[in-house]
């Protein structure tokens, strides 16, 4: 577990019985032995966090945006060609309201059988990722 709020990351360390947290990546890097790297940051913290697992051979999941400019992804991509690593971009909307209010309701069966999903999400146009023309 690492989190540059040292507090926070033990916090979730002994919450998910993970044995070490550090307050830096480059720490952990070191010091684990580590496969796969999930980048849980703010999009403009993603870019320097994805290089240096990239260059500690891990592959890695981020939230999206993938970076915050089209020239850090094209350096990602640089430095992900030829590794032998994977970079995977997902959103998560598990902590949304309507996510909150649902999977509770999913859970006790009160929905009925769930068989398909479809997920729309609307954003006014004046939304900060909508109006970088680089994102």
């Amino acid at each position: 577990m690492c989190d540059a709020n040292e507090l926070r990351a033990e916090k979730t360390a002994k919450a998910w019985h993970i044995p070490a947290y550090y307050k830096e990546l480059g720490q952990m890097l070191e010091r684990e032995s580590l496969v796969i790297v999930d980048i849980c940051t703010p999009p403009q913290a993603h870019y320097p966090l994805i290089v240096q697992a990239l260059e500690s051979n891990c592959h890695v999941i981020t939230e999206k945006p993938l970076t915050m400019t089209t020239e850090e992804t094209k350096k990602i991509a640089s430095a992900q060609k030829g590794s032998g690593t994977k970079i995977s971009v997902v959103h998560n909307h598990i902590l949304e309201p309507v996510m909150r209010k649902a999977l509770p309701l999913i859970a006790k069966g009160d929905l009925g059988q769930i068989t398909n999903v479809d997920v729309c999400i609307v954003v006014p146009p004046s939304d900060p990722m909508l109006c970088n023309k680089d994102h």
